[in-house]
């Protein structure tokens, strides 16, 4: 059964692991981001968001970051997992548990960003019901439009 614990210090190593397994992904056309993210996951854990291990029967799955937007808006900053557990069900499983906690919390919407070159994500974020976000002004500072798309998902 999937859940969620809050990082702790002693995670830091873990998180790495999975940037570095993302790394595989994403080096293409995103060069050697997730490598310096794994080097900053050693020093310290992110301040400015929650940042929650992904786990099944105490089994480490992956990560899950996210900040409160707006009152009623919750932002997935960060959605990775272990590179041996793709395709294996548990990302969609984490994302109806991660909407099911965002609802109970009061969110009515949920935003990301993908790459636009991730075609797997973008494929899987459609799956659990995102859709892309046009002109919302209130966030494009935060979207990098030539390289990122924002998505959104209402939560009824």
């Amino acid at each position: 059964m999937i859940r969620l614990r809050k990082a702790e210090l002693e995670d830091q190593e873990f998180i790495g692991k999975v940037c570095l397994g993302t790394h595989k992904l994403y080096a293409p056309f995103m060069g050697d981001a997730f490598i310096k993210q794994a080097h900053k996951y050693e020093d310290a854990l992110p301040s400015g968001y929650h940042i929650d291990i992904i786990e099944d029967n105490e089994k480490q799955l992956g990560f899950v970051g996210y900040k409160r937007k707006t009152e009623k808006v919750m932002y997935i900053t960060a959605f990775y997992l272990l590179d041996i557990y793709y395709g294996q069900g548990y990302g969609t499983k984490t994302m109806n548990y991660l909407v099911d906690e965002f609802q109970k919390n009061g969110m009515k919407e949920v935003l990301l960003e993908v790459h636009k070159k991730a075609n797997w994500a973008q494929k899987f974020y459609a799956k659990q019901g995102f859709k892309i976000a046009y002109g919302i002004d209130i966030y494009k500072n935060d979207v990098y439009e030539k390289e990122m798309t924002l998505l959104y998902k209402e939560i009824v």
